[in-house]
């Protein structure tokens, strides 16, 4: 990795972090590194040390021999959102085709590379059915009953609620109070990437549903002004929707819905 540059390094910190679907304080505490300084080293702010860089290599599990095999991607990438996702409405009719090229197959070189080498059991590899659907509403009737620490304990420790329907309505129920209360909306969009996170079956479903709850949660971050968390929850999203084509039991159009929205905030932002 000697001859990547700062941003260089921190897209491919960045996707190592992603990959596993660790926040920034998730991917500091693995690492033994502090949450402000892993946030200079991905916005290229500060370069890590050959060290820290093996550190974070090990604790995501992303051997640097893999970052550095899709190292010609990464600078492509950086090339088509240089000036930041804030500023991509301005830019998006000439860089969208690109971004989604080099995107799908960054990722996907990535999750081959990295799920070689996991060792992460999965119980359940049988695909994803409609019919899943039919407990989902039960589950969630439960867990509205509790206190939102309670919830969110009970997602993390009960696998009876690592369902992936369960995560599509809560995305769902989300959604619907975006305007009321931005901040309901983020704290159960975050409950819906908890699940998405925990949810068994084939890698690139589990990576198509973390990108759709991660969606969710950026679009409740902007309602709520949380222009940072939305920024990098729409990233995340963006990365890991893409590796999940094949599947279309998640509603597409609520993804377009969302990434339209946030195209029309930013334009009226920018006039």
């Amino acid at each position: 990795m000697a001859k990547a540059t700062s941003r260089e390094l921190g897209l491919a910190i960045f996707l190592m972090r992603t990959v596993r679907g660790w926040s920034q304080t998730e991917m500091a505490r693995a690492a033994g590194v502090t949450s402000s300084m892993l946030s200079e080293f991905e916005r290229g702010r500060r370069n890590p040390s050959p060290k820290t860089l093996e550190r974070l290599s090990k604790a995501s599990g992303v051997p640097l021999s893999a970052i550095e095999a899709i190292l010609p991607a990464l600078r492509s990438l950086q090339k088509s959102v240089e000036g930041g996702v804030v500023e991509r409405s301005a830019r998006r009719q000439i860089a969208e085709e690109r971004i989604e090229a080099v995107t799908e197959s960054l990722v996907r070189a990535t999750l081959e590379l990295v799920f070689k080498g996991r060792q992460e059991p999965q119980t359940d590899l049988t695909p994803p059915r409609p019919e899943d659907r039919e407990e989902a509403p039960g589950l969630w009737a439960r867990l509205q009953s509790l206190e939102p620490e309670s919830r969110s304990l009970a997602v993390e420790e009960g696998e009876e609620y690592w369902k992936w329907a369960l995560c599509e309505l809560i995305c769902h129920e989300s959604t619907k109070l975006v305007r009321m209360s931005p901040g309901r909306a983020a704290e159960l969009a975050g409950l819906a990437v908890t699940i998405a996170q925990r949810v068994p079956g084939p890698d690139a479903w589990r990576s198509h549903l973390r990108g759709y709850a991660w969606a969710h949660l950026g679009n409740a971050c902007r309602a709520g002004g949380n222009r940072q968390g939305a920024e990098e929850a729409f990233l995340r999203a963006g990365l890991l929707w893409r590796v999940g084509d094949g599947f279309d039991l998640l509603d597409e159009s609520r993804m377009r819905a969302i990434d339209e929205s946030l195209v029309r905030t930013e334009s009226g932002s920018a006039d």
